[in-house]
């Protein structure tokens, strides 16, 4: 008798980090870090990436880097911005390109939790 059991395979999550330009972007990322610092296994500033202990992988993506997008695959967003949140109207046509290139059909993540928001709050 042969007996098949059928094995999991859990995929570290993959996210991407915006902000309204590039030094939010930056400084999102390092406050992201430094605000989860039990959680970060690996913060890397010139890449703009950080692994958590969990295996998620977070991403600062850049629109004048675009292109760095290509094949892609994201299960999540963060959005970072003041207080203004004027990256959901001025940099509308942005997001929706990384929405349509990189979030996958495929994510374990809810469609309602795709895309967060966090706050710079000084």
């Amino acid at each position: 008798m042969i007996i098949i059991r059928e094995i999991e395979q859990v995929v570290p999550l993959k996210i991407g980090f915006i902000g309204y330009n590039s030094q939010l972007t930056q400084d999102g990322l390092r406050k992201f870090a430094e605000n989860n610092k039990e959680d970060v296994a690996i913060y890397n500033y010139k890449q703009s990436y950080i692994r958590l202990k969990d295996g998620t992988e977070i991403f600062g993506l850049y629109e004048n880097r675009i292109g760095d997008l290509r094949g892609r695959r994201l299960d999540q967003f963060i959005l970072f911005d003041d207080e203004r949140w004027e990256i959901k109207w001025k940099k509308y046509n942005f997001n929706k390109q990384i929405m349509e290139r990189c979030l996958s059909d495929y994510s374990c993540i809810p469609e309602e939790f795709q895309i967060l928001e966090y706050e710079d709050i000084r």
